[in-house]
């Protein structure tokens, strides 16, 4: 797992640059060690990068592993998925090798078509102070079962 702290959208390259681990097997151990990306935003600096920004590296990183994979740089198919962990208060994503259908996630899961929604809800979690924070989590574990939304796409 691989941990960034960014302080403006440039700090990004950092994962557009990363070498992907793609084994093909049934134990995804790897991948999840290292081509899981958790992303997090520096406070201080929330105010200079915006879900828009966000947007353009996430299709510029999946631009980027379909033409290595087109080149035979990869091998693919590939599943990317990203999803906004709210109590590590991250936004993250990971690539793991195959058409994958079934996510390694412990909830009921609510895929999204485009990772909009995803990335303005890790910016506007991020704006709110501790408290609303927590009573958001302490509303939505009261209410029912957690959904997670995750946005996913199949790179061939």
């Amino acid at each position: 797992m691989n941990i960034i702290e960014i302080k403006k959208i440039n700090d990004l390259a950092v994962v557009l640059n990363a070498q992907l681990v793609i084994h093909r097997s049934d134990s995804l151990e790897n991948e999840n060690i290292e081509n899981m990306w958790c992303i997090s935003v520096d406070k201080d600096h929330l105010k200079t990068i915006n879900a828009n920004d966000f947007v353009a590296f996430i299709d510029k990183l999946l631009l980027r592993r379909q033409q290595q994979i087109k080149k035979k740089l990869l091998n693919g198919p590939i599943t990317f998925y990203l999803w906004f962990d709210l109590m590590a208060d991250q936004l993250r994503l990971n690539f793991i090798p195959g058409h994958v259908e079934h996510l390694p996630f412990g909830c009921m899961i609510d895929l999204v078509e485009r990772p909009n929604e995803i990335i303005k809800s890790f910016i506007k979690k991020n704006t709110r102070s501790a408290n609303s924070v927590k009573e958001s989590i302490k509303q939505q574990s009261e209410e029912n079962d957690f959904i997670l939304s995750v946005y996913v796409k199949y790179l061939d």
